[in-house]
């Protein structure tokens, strides 16, 4: 308080304003504080995103890592020339949901002559851009910042939490014999451009704050989450137990084959560790626990 408290008693009957007059204060300059953060230019979801992209680049160049201006030009810019088919494609989905729920298109028309929308949008994918630098570049530095790996003790952990039965060995032993196994195969080379569909449909909302909300969503689960690979570095069963998949890699050839590229950029980065690191590709990058791809 700025006046000295007094400290003789009071009678009964006085205010509780003349006994505690900062208890009532402090409402007020938190609402003074919220009041000077809606003022900001960004919104939360940009302020958290900026954090994480120039938290993330300042520690790999404190580890040595060179996280330079060649390093946006290989994963922003291509995303940058990309740009259009998202918004045709979410703002597609977004007509087709109007038509199915019986909607008027009116409305939904009326916000893409708003330019306060297409403002947003774009921000909403700088930020998604930012996000994908980070998480790329953060996952395949995985191998150089750490050199030891908890797939036996995670191993350990799946038979105990599964009551003694290991997981893998049971899915395994289920879809390799089974016609499911193609359609998994399918499943598993479409999942990738799954998550940009989800993300084209929820930018081209016309609810901004259902937008603002699902990019701050995003931002949490891989931006933050991807650090837990830092923390926890494991490259899962497939890689820990080659020979558990040998007899069902026949019939998931798209998938097998994308754990070979996996693995021999894997075998790129681990060579790296003795300075020399050459011809990788940030986007073939190893991590398993904790499975984001679970978590979207």
């Amino acid at each position: 308080p700025e006046a000295p408290i007094d400290s003789a008693p009071k009678l009964p009957g006085e205010s509780l304003a003349e006994t505690t007059p900062d208890l009532l204060q402090a409402p007020r300059a938190l609402s003074r504080w919220r009041s000077a953060f809606a003022r900001l230019p960004l919104y939360p979801f940009e302020w958290i995103c900026l954090l994480l992209t120039a938290g993330s680049v300042g520690f790999l160049r404190w580890r040595g890592m060179r996280v330079d201006w060649r390093t946006v030009e290989y994963t922003v810019y291509p995303m940058v020339r990309a740009l259009g088919w998202p918004l045709l494609l979410g703002v597609g989905l977004q007509l087709a949901v109007h038509l199915v729920q019986r909607k008027p298109l009116a409305g939904y028309f009326a916000t893409l002559r708003n330019w306060r929308w297409w403002g947003l949008w774009l921000r909403l994918w700088i930020a998604c851009m930012a996000l994908t630098y980070t998480y790329f570049w953060v996952k395949v530095c995985v191998p150089l910042l750490r050199a030891d790996l908890y797939d036996p003790a995670l191993w350990k952990l799946d038979r105990l939490l599964h009551f003694g039965l290991s997981p893998s060995v049971f899915v395994t032993a289920l879809f390799e014999n089974s016609p499911l196994a193609s359609g998994l195969d399918r499943w598993y080379g479409l999942w990738a451009s799954s998550v940009l569909v989800v993300i084209a449909f929820f930018t081209a909302s016309p609810d901004d704050l259902l937008r603002r909300r699902f990019m701050l969503s995003c931002i949490f689960l891989w931006g933050a989450g991807c650090w837990l690979y830092v923390a926890v570095p494991a490259l899962g069963p497939i890689f820990y137990v080659p020979e558990l998949w040998k007899e069902l890699a026949v019939r998931i050839p798209g998938a097998a084959a994308m754990h070979e590229a996996l693995w021999a950029n894997y075998q790129k980065m681990v060579a790296g560790r003795s300075g020399v690191l050459r011809e990788f590709n940030p986007i073939y990058a190893i991590a398993a626990m904790p499975s984001l791809h679970v978590g979207a």
